[in-house]
């Protein structure tokens, strides 16, 4: 104990040099607590408006549209096409993602498909994952709305029609969003209901919708070719009456700048789309009617988690599992979305959005936390062995004194680690408890039990403290082996 207080000692004695690898070791404990799950996930309320208007959490898409380095360098004899996606294939990759339907995209050419057989999500044993909430298919068909005006001038709107489930958007507290009427019921499931975007009349020339109003919608005829792929033909369509029941707001972010005077002015921005939502067993209704009978194709699956604290986790599992398809987390695609510009129109903000001056394919990234953290973790253990190197060089005449009364290089070794120990324990605390704290709400807003949180907040600690002790030991030891195997004598010969 005599030795473990002399290190003690002496980290007060060389105070400015401690506090220097203490520093270093809370950035490196930060920076590992980073890449554990709880940095991997999102408050229960974050981007909630559009995960209630996708229907889930996470996105699965048909086929690959984000490549990763993986599926480049594979290996398979697989080969890359360019492709555009046809404008009457509907999902949300169109608002997120209008350049593959504008410019295209490169593709492989074994996952051509535009539609997602939900068989094979079932297959791979995604409803049983323990995270998973439920699944919400996308199933739309193309659609107008035609009204003459006062002139006698035929107007046309491009208005598609999509499916939603009245029981999951109750659990997506659809109500939150309705501005006017109300939401899907369960009993509207197959009766001529729909609901629209109140904010219509934003997108250029489009008409505004009045609940308990009458639209009429006029839906193409839906056919297959020999390969399987649906098309419309637009020059045989049949008319629908829909009643409006209700209409919904998605406001997604607000801008903030000032004016010349220094004022400070906002606008609310809204992602605003055309579609007129009905009841799942109404657009079933239809499509059969327009297809003769063949079967409703999907063109996305949401799918909604159990809480959001491990969301991007959880989207990389499933991206594993599902190998020929773009899996995504909303809320990593509405800020890859936000980076592009979309999908939201800006009226008032002065300067345009950030957009890119060439439209790129979007990647998925790669992942390189291991590699940031092994590369921190070194700068950090080498400071600490710099420190001792230093501090050791102006105590070789003290450790000398301390070998000529008798004392043995395991005791010396025993000073050193306790100064080392130290070092790393309190960064390792001090660094986990700053981080932790700071995203302890993404656990506690998705109401995980507060014994769940315990257990996983000890066990990510012991990973941190682990590592941090394990690194800061081998640097911090290495300098004192060359130290301790001097004699008195060589010692008083070199002073």
């Amino acid at each position: 104990m005599v030795f473990v207080r002399l290190g003690l000692v002496n980290v007060r004695r060389n105070m400015g040099r401690s506090v220097l690898s203490v520093v270093g070791m809370a950035l490196a404990a930060m920076i590992l607590s980073s890449t554990l799950p709880v940095a991997e996930g999102y408050p229960a309320q974050a981007f909630k408006v559009q995960r209630q208007f996708v229907g889930g959490d996470i996105i699965v898409y048909p086929g690959k549209y984000r490549p990763s380095r993986a599926d480049i360098s594979s290996g398979e004899n697989t080969e890359w096409t360019y492709d555009r996606l046809p404008s009457d294939i509907l999902s949300d990759l169109s608002s997120f993602h209008p350049e593959y339907f504008l410019h295209g995209f490169l593709r492989r050419s074994s996952t051509s498909t535009n539609y997602i057989n939900a068989d094979d999500i079932v297959k791979a044993g995604i409803n049983r994952k323990n995270y998973v909430a439920g699944m919400t298919l996308y199933q739309s068909v193309p659609s107008f709305i035609r009204k003459i005006d006062e002139k006698g001038t035929e107007q046309a709107w491009f208005s598609p029609l999509r499916s939603r489930d009245p029981v999951f958007d109750k659990d997506m507290d659809w109500d939150e969003i309705i501005t006017a009427g109300r939401a899907f019921i369960r009993c509207d499931d197959g009766k001529p209901h729909c609901i629209v975007d109140s904010r219509r009349p934003s997108i250029r020339g489009y008409q505004q919708l009045a609940v308990g109003s009458t639209i009429t919608v006029e839906v193409p005829a839906v056919r297959r070719d020999q390969s399987g792929n649906y098309y419309f033909d637009y020059t045989n369509r049949k008319s629908y009456d829909l009643k409006v029941v209700g209409r919904y707001t998605l406001p997604t972010r607000l801008l903030t700048w000032q004016d010349e005077l220094g004022y400070t002015l906002s606008e609310q921005l809204y992602w605003t789309t055309p579609q007129v939502l009905v009841p799942q067993m109404t657009l079933s209704k239809i499509w059969f009617e327009a297809s003769g009978g063949l079967p409703v194709p999907t063109t996305e699956i949401a799918i909604r988690v159990k809480n959001m604290a491990f969301l991007e986790n959880n989207a990389a599992d499933l991206a594993s599992a599902l190998p020929q398809h773009t899996v995504v987390s909303v809320p990593a695609q509405v800020q890859d979305a936000w980076s592009r510009g979309q999908p939201e129109p800006v009226f008032r903000y002065p300067e345009p959005l950030a957009r890119p001056d060439e439209i790129r394919q979007t990647g998925a990234p790669m992942d390189l936390r291991g590699v940031v953290v092994m590369i921190t973790y070194s700068i950090a253990a080498l400071l600490v062995a710099s420190n001792m190197l230093i501090a050791l060089a102006q105590r070789r005449r003290e450790i000398g004194i301390l070998k000529a009364l008798g004392a043995r290089s395991k005791e010396i070794m025993m000073m050193v680690l306790s100064e080392v120990l130290f070092v790393s324990i309190f960064g390792a605390t001090a660094g986990f408890v700053l981080l932790r704290s700071a995203s302890l709400w993404t656990y506690l807003s998705n109401r995980m039990p507060v014994l769940q949180i315990g257990v996983l907040t000890l066990s990510d600690f012991f990973r941190v403290f682990a590592t941090t002790v394990l690194f800061a030991v081998i640097f911090g030891t290495l300098p004192a082996l060359g130290t301790l195997r001097l004699s008195p004598m060589d010692v008083f010969r070199n002073d």
